[in-house]
């Protein structure tokens, strides 16, 4: 039985983002949280976000970000702009180019989260996955809206 969001996403799509990326960058930013407070945490969410990130487009290292090849789809450069825009982890983002930058930042901090004893680089991360978290959650909620009503539901 499929839900109204699966059919809304085709599974078939590279690199197009998921419904649960909201859940993964919520789970990553509370994993940070409790690192950040000196919790003892699994860093597993934080993991599968800096790999989603990493997959989702291709960066050599000898080509500037200028040509790099995006494997992202429209709503994922919309959510993550809308991220970036709403966290203190950069300034505002208003190029592609930025927006790879950027992004591999992210992912290449998350990696490294265990390594990082700067608690004000940590702290922006995590703001950053909450705010991933949201925009995406508000992304995907407004998809459902363009869904037809059942007319005999409440």
């Amino acid at each position: 039985m499929s839900s109204p969001i699966s059919e809304v996403f085709d599974d078939s799509t590279v690199g197009e983002a998921k419904p649960d990326l909201t859940l993964l960058a919520s789970q990553a930013a509370v994993q940070l949280n409790s690192l950040f407070y000196g919790k003892k945490s699994e860093l597993n969410a934080v993991e599968q976000l800096a790999r989603f990130l990493e997959t989702s487009f291709e960066k050599s290292e000898d080509t500037p970000s200028t040509n790099t090849k995006l494997l992202l789809d429209p709503s994922m450069v919309v959510i993550l702009t809308d991220a970036f825009d709403n966290s203190s982890f950069c300034e505002p983002v208003k190029t592609t180019a930025k927006l790879i930058d950027e992004a591999w930042n992210v992912a290449d901090n998350l990696k490294n989260t265990r390594k990082n004893t700067d608690m004000q680089e940590l702290k922006k991360i995590r703001d950053f996955c909450a705010a991933l978290s949201v925009c995406a959650a508000d992304y995907y909620k407004s998809l459902l809206n363009w869904l037809p009503k059942n007319p005999y539901m409440r």
